[in-house]
Formats: structure tokens, sequence, C-alpha cells
């Protein structure tokens, strides 16, 4: 179920991700050519002549006046203004990812892996619970004590009764050479 939640927020934040880098990008390009538009404006107003003069002007004004509305806006809805057309696209990733999480639909897929995680907690918990009382049950719990602690081994049934038939095993022929050794001995002593 968690797998599924993380799958589907993945899902969700690449399409949010995916149309607000679009958008960032042509808003970071829109912006971008507004500076350009403004630094070409005061190339010419610095090089115009006598009479031309006022126009260039009054075009260098509203190329500043677009500019400074656009970084505005670009800031506003993004946090940041790209540097340059170079890093436009990186840029557009970077804030386009920042504002998907944001998103409510992203959110919301979030909350859905956040309460799978806590549902998976709380189910762990709950069997090493039910684990400790089954062990508790069946060996003691001094021995599941120590077993948690690092003192003995784990408990392993498998190696319990390996070890269980290995000492009935020794103790068979313990018996058996004690009852060899107790016929021996009442022969030699003439019984």
């Amino acid at each position: 179920m968690l797998r599924l939640a993380e799958a589907a927020a993945e899902r969700v934040r690449a399409e949010v991700a995916q149309r607000l880098t679009v958008q960032a990008e042509a808003d970071g390009a829109a912006y971008l050519g507004a500076v350009a538009e403004e630094a070409a404006a005061r190339g010419r107003l610095a090089t115009v002549g006598r009479f031309g003069r006022r126009k260039a002007r009054t075009e260098q004004q509203a190329a500043t006046e677009r500019s400074q509305t656009l970084r505005g806006k670009v800031s506003q809805e993004w946090g940041t203004t790209p540097a340059n057309p170079d890093r436009l696209p990186e840029w557009a990733g970077k804030v386009a990812a920042n504002c998907a999480e944001t998103d409510p639909r992203v959110t919301e897929v979030v909350e859905t892996v956040d309460v799978a995680t806590a549902d998976r907690e709380t189910m762990r918990k709950r069997h090493r619970q039910e684990r400790t009382a089954l062990l508790v049950s069946e060996y003691g719990a001094e021995h599941v004590q120590a077993a948690r602690y690092g003192m003995r081994r784990t408990t392993n049934p498998d190696r319990q009764a390996h070890d269980a038939r290995n000492r009935a095993a020794l103790l068979r022929s313990e018996a058996d050479g004690g009852v060899i050794a107790s016929k021996q001995h009442s022969r030699s002593a003439g019984v």
C-alpha cells in the first residue's frame, strides 16, 4: 500500500512539475526578453543623435517599466528570476519543482503517503509486540528479555530442535555406556 501511494505521489508530482516547468520557462523567457529589450533601448539611447533622443528615451523608459513589471511578476510567482537564457531550462525545472511541492494535488498525495507510512509503522510495532508476546508464552519472559538485549542468541526453533536431538543422543550414549559399564562391573565382581 505504501509503495502504491509513493508511486502515485511521484506520478502526480511529475505531472504538476511538468506543467509548471512549461509555465516557468515561458515566464522566464518573457522576462529575459524584456531585459534584453531594455538593454537594447538603453544602447539606442546612448548612441542616438540629438533629434531621436526623445523617442529613444520614451522607448527606454517603457522597456524599463516592462522589465521591472515582469521581474516583479516572475519573482512573486517563482521566487527568483532567471539569470540568463542559457540557464533558463535549469532555472525553470528548479522553481517548478519547488512550486510543485506546495500544489494542493501534491500535498494531498504526500499526506496519503504519510498516512500509509504511519500505518506501516503502527503495524510493525504491533507485530513486534505480538511476536514478543508469543515468544514469552513459548519460552518465558527471562529468555525473551535476555535475547532482546543480546545476552543470548535469538530464539531459533530449528536450532533448539537440533540441540535437543544432540543432547538426547548424548544422554542415550551415556546411559548405554553406563549400562554396559555396570554389566562389566557385575561380571567382574562375579554377580
